[in-house]
């Protein structure tokens, strides 16, 4: 399974108030048997989600 997150809806999954779909989708990334593949200019605009940015630096170390 795949999924696309970019700017616009990155909120619904790191925001302060995740929605259904948002939480479901980080349950997804949490498992740690998915990975989520962003670099240049989306990264640096989902990057602007404060959650987001802290979130990401975890993930990069249990996907090496």
């Amino acid at each position: 399974m795949r999924a696309i997150i970019d700017k616009d809806v990155v909120r619904e999954a790191f925001g302060p108030k995740p929605t259904p779909a948002g939480k479901k989708f980080r349950q997804w990334l949490d498992t740690g048997s998915r990975r989520l593949v962003v670099g240049g200019k989306l990264l640096d605009e989902i990057d602007g989600n404060s959650n987001f940015k802290l979130w990401r630096p975890t993930a990069v170390q249990y996907a090496s």
